[in-house]
């Protein structure tokens, strides 16, 4: 009642610009790194994710669900459920070191890290 009363004897209020920005934040930026793979795949595909923080880690954990956020729509899994994967590398060594452990062929490159990977015969 009281802020009914307010604003109905101060109509300067209307005018008063009212729009959000909030600052970016990590999430945004990781979450923008995306946008060209997403762009390029039908909605429902399914596709793995693999990063090369630690198995378990709050930063692995952290990049997938992040991952599976920005690409909504499509179906993002662990790598075992597809013969496709999308990797997040923070270098080249250990892009290189998951390529020949994981015996993984390098698709193409998508830049800040980010990779597409297809799994050869008898992979893991």
């Amino acid at each position: 009642m009281l802020s009914f009363c307010f604003f109905s004897h101060f109509p300067a209020w209307k005018q008063l610009p009212i729009s959000f920005s909030f600052p970016e934040n990590s999430v945004t930026r990781y979450e923008r790194r995306f946008e060209k793979i997403r762009a390029s795949l039908p909605p429902g595909t399914r596709i793995g994710f693999y990063s090369d923080a630690a198995d378990g880690s709050t930063d692995a954990i952290g990049r997938f669900y992040v991952a599976q956020y920005a690409l909504v729509p499509a179906i993002v899994t662990a790598p075992e459920k597809s013969d496709w994967i999308i990797g997040d590398f923070s270098s080249k060594e250990s892009l290189a070191a998951t390529l020949q452990n994981k015996h993984w062929t390098l698709a193409g490159t998508m830049g800040s890290g980010l990779v597409l990977m297809k799994k050869t015969e008898g992979a893991s």
